[in-house]
């Protein structure tokens, strides 16, 4: 099982956050999972043996002060979502807590 559920935060109200500030989370919070899903499915799908990975992931927030890390948390919900739909013929399951 791969559990990608990557995070880091820099309390910054929108209005204040620099275009660098914005990118670093979302380059760590969203597109890890993402290089983290494609790169074991890949793996296992290609095998099409006993190895079936399973992902599971943890999103879902809001906070005053986060709008980067609620925004990657969010679309980390539809990229498991997508994922699931299309892993899902290679007995791959895909999960995504709440």
């Amino acid at each position: 099982m791969v559990v990608a559920n990557a995070a880091i935060q820099g309390w910054k109200p929108l209005l204040e956050m620099e275009g660098s500030d914005w990118r670093d989370v979302i380059e760590n919070n969203l597109n890890s999972t993402a290089n983290t899903v494609r790169a074991c499915s890949k793996d296992g799908c290609a095998a099409q043996g006993p190895f079936h990975p399973a992902f599971l992931h943890a999103g879902r927030a809001r906070a005053k002060d986060a709008a980067s890390y609620s925004v990657s948390k969010w679309g980390l919900l539809a990229l498991m979502k997508s994922a699931a739909t299309e892993l899902g013929p290679y007995n791959t399951t895909v999960t995504a807590l709440r």
